[in-house]
């Protein structure tokens, strides 16, 4: 950690935060923190005195801010607030009064906590929620910034409570390209009940322990500030420098006899709190598991591909992609191409170093390759089934086969790999023709279900005549075709719906993505276009978790970026916002239910050139249900 100090110090729109004056409210005084731009901004607050009608806001920024309220009922609250773009000193401006499509949206909001919009001082969107906090104990306050999309940024607010920092609420909002950070941290005490009573009662809180963390640099501790206040005339106010920060009071028989208007002040911080420390846990938790040029098994590859994840049976995590060592094209430019495999016995911490799962022949008599993988996990026999297509470019070029390996070990080991083309071939796409025969046929990546009935379930796609479902009534002992295909779709997934019909989740044309229903095994269809689900012609993944179902994509219509889970309630028909994974390149993906209940994913990265794994906490896919 580093300190930092600045002689000078830029105002910013900020300032808006602090209502129009009233004559007879008591004054409102600010405390402006020269922090550098940030990801993170953590400070602390302890209010010594405090009425009916008083705001002490902690962090504050040129998009928002959070603090402590004690409500003119007497009530207290913490809230976290993020503006809309446009005027903040508008204070006329009315909630309903901005267009819908630049709206500050609620992505995220926590158990208990109230979402709204607000106006009167600018416009945007608020939460509050039920807080209790004590006269002389400190309130700790963090905010998080993070890219949402080329011009737009999250925002989150926490708070240190019950000895963890739980999350209020997120809101995006839109902002110049490439302004993703807090900007412009300041606080401020506030009399917003502005009666000729409250301006004669005293308000006074300490602000420390004031730190700031940029992307990709340390966290800095915050020691210089500067004390304005509103245009209010009433000088009953007064601000400090006092041990590790600030102290900031107006009201009542309050003396100006500390520090004159627009002065500079020094103070000395300590070590980063503990609290601050426990931040650390909820950067995010990406991890590169494939990066292209390196070698597994002694064996350099250019370029990893299409990764597949799953939970073992013991709560293991296994994850695989294709390891394209001469390039990055697919099974059918005839390069070599093994299956990369990485574990995970602690909930994705730590991985063990990759292996092959079998090493296909490549000489001068045998050309071959596999990819695509894909699995299925047996919840009754504890098998895991990996799926993947294999091609033969010596002597059997253009034909694509199907082949299977089986673990009864939680995916330490594998089976020999076990041809199934024959056996999952629909009469209507026959097995062994050439790809320049309409024979471009391929089980897609990502996974698979094992159905409530015990049924395995998968997906085969015909590039020019759509989609199938293939799988198992015997717990894999056999493979077979279910039902006939379905026209209109490419790279596809399947669920479960909750009336136990079976649903196929399709990549194709048009920036949507193509939905079909079967209610008997296949044998007939319900198709429709899903316009809601913006993608850019791109592998998904759709799963079940409980009364849920969560989708993973690139949530743009024509590029491979933004990947983001969204969550339904309503078996697919109506989608959460969602919530962003990645706000730069993306491609494929594929998740998981962790151990501890979270969800895992694993995707490509920009350029694909990584595979990555990150968690995502199930109370964030919850709290997108509650979003306004």
């Amino acid at each position: 950690m580093k300190n930092i100090a600045f002689s000078v110090f830029a105002f910013c729109a900020a300032v808006a935060a602090v209502a129009a004056p009233s004559p007879i409210s008591a004054r409102s005084v600010h405390l402006w923190h020269p922090a550098p731009d940030a990801e993170w901004a953590y400070g602390e607050v302890t209010v010594e005195k405090s009425v009916p009608g008083s705001y002490f806001a902690t962090i504050g920024f040129s998009c928002g801010y959070c603090g402590i309220q004690e409500l003119i009922n007497g009530k207290k609250v913490a809230i976290f607030s993020v503006w809309d773009p446009g005027d903040p000193f508008d204070f006329k401006a009315r909630p309903d009064g901005v267009d819908e499509k630049i709206r500050t949206k609620n992505l995220y909001a926590g158990e208990g906590v109230m979402i709204d919009r607000f106006g009167g001082e600018g416009t945007g969107g608020k939460s509050m929620m039920p807080f209790d906090w004590k006269i002389g104990e400190p309130c700790r306050f963090a905010i998080h910034a993070r890219q949402d999309g080329d011009y737009r940024t999250a925002f989150t607010g926490y708070l240190f409570r019950d000895g963890a920092w739980f999350k209020i609420a997120t809101f995006t909002t839109l902002q110049t390209k490439g302004a993703h950070a807090i900007k412009g941290v300041y606080s401020f005490v506030e009399d917003f009940r502005r009666t000729e009573e409250s301006r004669g009662q005293v308000r006074r809180a300490r602000f420390t322990n004031f730190f700031a963390k940029p992307l990709g640099g340390e966290w800095t501790a915050i020691e210089d500030g500067r004390f304005t206040a509103d245009n209010n005339p009433i000088m009953t106010i007064d601000a400090e420098a006092v041990e590790n920060g600030f102290a900031l009071t107006t009201g009542g028989d309050t003396a100006n006899k500390n520090i004159k208007l627009m002065a500079n002040a020094k103070t000395k911080v300590g070590p980063r709190p503990a609290e601050c420390v426990a931040l650390d846990a909820l950067v995010d938790s990406k991890q590169v598991l494939f990066k292209s040029n390196d070698a597994v098994e002694g064996v350099k590859t250019a370029v990893y591909r299409i990764p597949a994840l799953c939970t073992a049976p013991n709560g293991d995590l296994v994850a695989v992609c294709d390891a394209r060592h001469e390039g990055g094209g697919d099974l059918n430019h005839a390069k070599p191409i093994n299956i990369a495999i990485r574990r995970s016995s602690d909930g994705g911490k730590t991985w063990t170093e990759p292996v092959f799962t079998w090493k296909w022949a490549w000489n001068d008599d045998e050309h071959w390759a596999g990819s695509d993988p894909s699995f299925i996990v047996d919840a009754e026999t504890k098998k895991i089934f990996l799926f993947y297509n294999v091609w033969e470019s010596k002597k059997r070029h253009g034909i694509f086969q199907f082949y299977v390996q089986e673990s009864d070990d939680n995916g330490k080991t594998w089976s020999k790999p076990r041809d199934i083309s024959s056996d999952i071939a629909f009469p209507e796409w026959p097995f062994g023709k050439r790809d320049s025969e309409g024979g471009f046929i391929f089980i897609t990546s990502g996974s698979g279900i094992q159905a409530k009935d015990g049924t395995l379930l998968h997906t085969i796609v015909h590039v020019n005549d759509g989609n199938a479902l293939f799988g198992s009534d015997d717990h894999g002992k056999t493979w077979k075709p279910f039902g006939k295909p379905v026209k209109n779709g490419d790279e596809c997934k399947v669920v479960e719906l909750s009336d136990g019909s079976w649903m196929i989740n399709s990549r194709w044309r048009g920036g949507g993505r193509q939905i079909h229903v079967t209610k008997d095994r296949g044998r007939t269809w319900e198709s429709r276009y899903d316009k809601t689900l913006e993608d850019p012609q791109c592998n998904a993944q759709i799963m079940r978790y409980g009364n849920m179902l969560l989708f993973s994509n690139c949530k743009s219509p024509n590029r491979r970026a933004l990947l983001y889970i969204r969550a339904s309630a309503d078996d697919g028909k109506t989608w959460s916002d969602g919530i962003c994974i990645e706000p730069k390149g993306a491609a494929y993906s594929d998740m998981t239910i962790l151990p501890n209940g979270d969800i895992g994913i694993l995707y490509e990265g920009a350029g694909y050139a990584t595979i990555n794994f990150t968690t995502v906490p199930l109370s964030d896919v919850k709290g997108s249900f509650s979003a306004k």
